[in-house]
């Protein structure tokens, strides 16, 4: 299913100015083991299936107008035809709709395809709805999977001559784990980086982590100043699923968080990153409830060398959220993003910040773009 659990949806509205939002343009691209080539256009109510017919497709699917058709010639596809798929820009999800059935009861031109996706891992029977092909006595029938970026997305071979079936590919944005820091300071923490071996620790400074202990790798790093945290710097941390949040912090200028952690509950780790030879840093960690906020006491003094790294629990339940946006002139919503919604978090390009968050929202997947003329959306 592409949810695990059943979620609410609210979409916040709001006009204004704000800035362009430029994101790195969507392509898609489809090639065949047997040379055949393919085109892409805009799918829209009338326009044909295939390139050398005129077999309108019809009664399209709310969801699917505005997205890509990667169509070839008629029956181009013969037996032995492997097909891959390529998304650009952002992920895709990719429908393959094909005849299953035609009048008579007579089975479909589907190339095989129908009964080969059905156990294909990955690939699931679509519910939204079929368009119509041409002939009205035709069924057809749709499957897809999601396309990651930059990552070929594989079709099972084609085994059947004649066979009749398209792809439609639609721009989307995949919502999974997040996590938001909010500083009550001008100590920013918004750039992020996944931890690995000689992951950049800080934003301003060339320092790398070294000698990174087991359970802060792949966890999600936020690189924050290296020491310009002013006195009395208060930071919330987020996560959208169940989590263990590690402070990483010099234990000679930690600004009195390495005496104040212990006394709220935060647990001395064994091990600690470098980020030069002489191991100077320590660790702690503690849990955090999916939705809850972690906030740490706030630092004291007119420096603090500090890290945050938030490592998801193993086998926490997150429900992947996928959303597409796409004009019917086939025009997408660029630089779409999640984030786990709180009190403060951005709004729009210029500086904007959400408050009076309701309480039943806060911890709930936010997504944010732009919208057409210019104003946010969420």
């Amino acid at each position: 299913p592409l949810a695990a659990a059943s979620a609410r949806i609210v979409f916040v509205g709001g006009s204004g100015s704000g800035g362009g939002m430029e994101g790195a343009c969507f392509a898609i691209s489809a090639t065949s083991s047997t040379g055949t080539s393919f085109e892409c256009v805009a799918l829209a109510e009338g326009v044909g299936a295939w390139s050398d017919g005129d077999a309108p497709i019809t009664s399209i699917p709310a969801h699917l107008l505005g997205g890509t058709l990667l169509r070839t010639a008629r029956a181009s596809l013969q037996p032995g035809s492997a097909l891959a798929v390529t998304a650009a820009g952002s992920d895709a999800r990719l429908f393959v709709i094909a005849e299953a059935s035609r009048s008579g009861g007579a089975p479909g031109r589907d190339g095989g395809l129908v009964r080969a996706l059905a156990t294909a891992p990955g690939w699931l029977a679509d519910s939204g709805g079929a368009p119509s092909c041409g002939s009205t006595d035709s069924a057809m029938t749709v499957f897809s999977t999601i396309v990651q970026r930059d990552i070929p997305a594989l079709l099972p071979e084609v085994t059947e001559p004649d066979a009749a079936f398209f792809l439609i590919a639609v721009p989307v944005v995949a919502g999974n784990f997040a996590v938001s820091v909010l500083s009550s300071s001008s100590a920013s923490y918004d750039r992020m980086a996944v931890v690995e071996e000689g992951v950049l620790a800080w934003k301003d400074r060339d320092h790398r982590f070294i000698g990174v202990p087991p359970f802060l790798l792949g966890g999600v790093l936020f690189q924050g100043p290296y020491k310009d945290v002013p006195d009395g710097t208060v930071l919330s941390i987020r996560p959208n699923a169940r989590s263990r949040v590690y402070v990483v912090l010099e234990k000679s200028g930690s600004g009195g968080l390495v005496q104040s952690l212990p006394a709220q509950g935060w647990k001395a780790e064994a091990g600690a990153p470098r980020w030069h030879d002489t191991p100077t840093m320590a660790t702690f960690g503690r849990d955090c409830a999916a939705g809850c906020v972690l906030v740490l006491p706030p630092t004291s003094g007119p420096q603090a060398v500090l890290s945050l790294i938030v490592v998801p629990c193993s086998g926490a339940p997150v429900a992947p959220v996928e959303v597409s946006c796409v004009g019917t002139a086939g025009a997408h919503l660029q630089q779409l993003e999640f984030l786990p919604l709180s009190e403060g978090t951005p709004w729009g390009c210029e500086g904007q910040r959400l408050t009076k968050v309701p309480e039943w929202m806060l911890g709930a997947s936010y997504l944010r773009g732009l919208s057409t003329p210019g104003g946010p959306l969420a």
